[in-house]
């Protein structure tokens, strides 16, 4: 037993001084000592192909993750370059990985492009590995070996707008835009690729969208910007996030100041249709600077109440008789509807209602909300974990956090705790949907329970009552929530 331990502590120390050791001595030495000094007896697997196996399920083990490839090198092993192998060589130990990508050339110009067209599993993804092995990320060591002149930055910029032009999961797909904004392309380089930006408008990945406008808007700030294949392409953005909406209408500004009233008057009247005010405000001027203030007046019922209200109070917009009526008689009255008894219907209302609803709710709590801590996200685990880094980045922070479901809150605790913070001690954190796994979180996550079972009788009834009756008439029915209390919350 003490000679294992023994074995396993020299080849501890020969991994953390491989880097150094195939400087020196070439990898086909370092090899040479690996298999010499008995470290190959440790290895995962009884031959080259069971570790690739192995390792493409996920299964990390200790240090030895990445020696098949070495094998392949020097032994004359010959392995198919299939995903499972590309998945083992995600799994490189990072001093492995940092000597092959120094000194293995196949690797450099050859099976890394392979291995960036791979989405990875749940388990086993670029996304994962950099998150949870120890030592340096593949993004990190990509970076030094691009800024060393080992890899072209270039074909590494459009490495990662493939994949993000591929169907990957959000979660995995965040790596490439991370990986393309690490790069700091220049506004030039971004502008080279703008076509392929310009086609991400269109992603479903909410990450995917924010990179391709923030590189396109660069791109416009530099006057390179082909505003034709831009107008044709953004429309998406413009129903996406309040950032990015304003940030596409910005952009369009310009167009419209060049003549291109018509395609731009129509974008301008898609984006009327977010549901933030701020957009919607943003999309009118817009409309009004394109010669289109009839086309505004005309939808202007669709606009949220705030937005309505700031329009009229910069003259884009007239009040009409009935608003007119209601300023002279008196204070004007909430704009959120007034709940009705459940199963009862009642005025059916919009998101920024909703928004208004919960405003009044805390004032009437005499709560206050700090604007810097309201963030928008698409409903994932890694928009929560992002918003929330958001918030931990400022100097004040707060102590409870709702998010809008159970997979943003899950995010939220993640970023929580690699700051070093604790839930519930330092931060509270309550999501909403009760999903099966939020009792399984650490800690387990206090949440809203709206029952599907309910919802789902309240449908089929509502459905039988339209066929036996021929009702056209609609109905909002209310089934209140209820609050699940777990750990995630600090009692007070």
């Amino acid at each position: 037993m003490s000679s294992e331990k023994a074995l396993r502590a020299s080849f501890n120390t020969f991994i953390q001084d491989l880097p150094q050791l195939a400087a020196e001595k070439g990898l086909e030495q370092v090899y040479d000592l690996y298999k010499s000094n008995g470290y190959d007896s440790l290895t995962i697997g009884d031959s080259p192909q069971s570790q690739v196996d192995l390792l493409a399920e996920g299964m990390i083990h200790w240090h030895n993750n990445g020696f098949f490839r070495l094998a392949e090198l020097y032994d004359g092993v010959q392995l198919e370059h299939n995903d499972d192998y590309f998945l083992a060589l995600m799994n490189l130990n990072t001093p492995l990985r940092q000597a092959l990508l120094r000194h293995d050339q196949q690797l450099r110009d050859e099976l890394l492009w392979q291995l960036l067209t791979i989405e990875g599993t749940p388990e086993n993804s670029l996304t994962n590995i950099d998150k949870f092995m120890p030592g340096t990320t593949w993004q990190e060591d990509l970076l030094t070996a691009t800024h060393e002149g080992l890899i072209p930055k270039e074909r590494l910029l459009d490495a990662c707008l493939d994949a993000l032009a591929r169907d990957f999961a959000a979660y995995r797909a965040g790596w490439f835009s991370r990986m393309y904004t690490a790069l700091t392309p220049t506004a030039a380089e971004s502008a080279q690729r703008q076509g392929a930006l310009v086609n991400l408008l269109g992603s479903s990945v909410g990450a995917t969208i924010t990179l391709a406008v923030k590189q396109l808007s660069a791109v416009h700030r530099a006057g390179l910007l082909d505003a034709d294949r831009f107008i044709h392409g953004c429309a998406p953005a413009l129903l996406t996030t309040k950032a990015n909406a304003l940030a596409v209408l910005k952009i369009l500004e310009s167009a419209c100041a060049t003549g291109g009233d018509g395609p731009v008057t129509e974008l301008a009247l898609t984006a009327l249709g977010h549901t933030h005010p701020q957009v919607q405000v943003a999309a009118a001027q817009l409309l009004v600077r394109c010669n289109a203030a009839e086309t505004l007046h005309q939808h202007a019922q669709s606009l949220s109440p705030v937005a309505r209200q700031e329009l009229e109070e910069a003259g884009l917009l007239a009040n009409t008789e009935e608003e007119t009526a209601q300023h002279t008689a008196g204070p004007e009255e909430p704009s959120y509807p007034v709940p009705a008894s459940p199963a009862q219907p009642v005025t059916p209302f919009s998101q920024q209602d909703a928004y208004a609803r919960t405003l009044h709710a805390m004032q009437e709590a005499g709560l206050t909300i700090n604007p810097n801590w309201v963030m928008e996200g698409f409903f994932e685990p890694e928009d929560g974990y992002e918003c929330m880094n958001k918030i931990l980045r400022q100097t004040e922070l707060p102590t409870a956090v709702f998010c809008c479901n159970d997979v943003m809150a899950l995010g939220a605790i993640s970023a929580i705790g690699e700051k070093g913070l604790r839930v519930p001690d330092d931060i509270s954190i309550i999501g909403y949907d009760n999903i099966h796994a939020s009792r399984f979180y650490s800690p387990p996550l206090t949440t809203i329970h709206q029952s599907k079972s309910r919802l789902g009788v309240q449908a089929v009834n509502l459905l039988f009552e339209r066929i036996n009756h021929k009702s056209e008439q609609r109905e909002t029915i209310e089934i209140h929530p209820e609050l699940v209390i777990r750990k995630s919350v600090k009692k007070c």
